[in-house]
């Protein structure tokens, strides 16, 4: 019998997660998925340490489960054993935290490596001490997300240090030598040729891509002595200062411009808008 993966997804797989009582809510995993606020979901191309998984199976925010999807001419103990790598991925995966402020110690994941550097919104937390003394962060760490969405794939960020926190098994801690200054390690990975260079070596799944460790390492990065890492880091600092201003300033005055237009509407509705020449 012939038949396509996404066939025994869609005939299969989802319709019975619906039959079944009470129903599966199916959702796609996208960037900044709260896991902790999911009642009974299955979520695709969950992503784990090896690979996105075709769903997981969330209950009360917890993940419970791994259901990986095969064309059904493909063996069962086949699929058995990559749901069994799924589901040892994602033990440094979200699922694997209690996603609420109940923890100890924040876990940054894929949605928290934004601009180059930590967003501190949207945290999951544990408390698991195993789990933290693995993934412990030191201040001054980079950070590189090997698992995301094509367009996102490869993004960096650095760890400065203002917190205790652990990262999620599917982002990779960048180990490098002390001729090497975090700051401008950082610049180099979120450079426009690092990201030329990580949409040629990705490795793509259904909607998900991946980075490996093994294929991050032979990254080139430009080297230069120390004083000129620093003086890049400076005047990256001071540009990337003031494009934030400006970014401030447009803001306000796009907020600004949003509150005057339903005012005069509302005063030309009213004849007291005065046009003058």
């Amino acid at each position: 019998m012939t038949e396509s993966e996404w066939r025994t997804r869609r005939e299969r797989i989802n319709t019975k997660l619906r039959a079944s009582t009470p129903a599966w809510e199916i959702v796609r995993y996208k960037e900044g998925l709260n896991t902790s606020a999911l009642a009974r979901h299955a979520v695709e191309e969950f992503p784990t340490e090896n690979g996105p998984a075709d769903y997981a199976l969330f209950v009360k925010g917890q993940l419970l489960g791994i259901i990986e999807a095969k064309k059904i001419a493909v063996a069962p103990q086949n699929v058995l054993e990559q749901a069994k790598r799924y589901a040892r991925g994602a033990n440094g995966g979200p699922g694997n935290w209690d996603g609420s402020a109940q923890g100890r110690v924040p876990v940054l994941r894929m949605g928290n490596l934004q601009n180059g550097e930590i967003d501190w919104n949207d945290l999951a937390f544990t408390s698991d001490r195993g789990e933290i003394e693995k993934y412990k962060l030191a201040p001054m760490t980079v950070l590189f997300n090997r698992t995301n969405s094509p367009e996102l794939v490869g993004k960096s960020a650095i760890y400065r240090g203002e917190r205790p926190a652990i990262f999620a098994g599917y982002l990779i801690r960048v180990n490098h030598e002390q001729e090497l200054l975090p700051e401008y390690l950082n610049y180099c990975l979120s450079s426009a040729d690092a990201r030329a260079w990580c949409r040629a070596v990705k490795t793509d799944g259904v909607s998900q891509s991946n980075i490996s460790a093994q294929k991050l390492a032979k990254y080139e990065i430009p080297f230069c002595s120390l004083e000129e890492q620093q003086e890049i880091v400076r005047r990256a600092g001071l540009l990337f200062g003031h494009a934030k201003a400006i970014e401030i300033r447009y803001r306000k005055a796009l907020a600004y411009t949003s509150r005057l237009m339903p005012a005069a509407i509302e005063k030309a509705y009213r004849g007291e808008l005065l046009v003058t020449s």
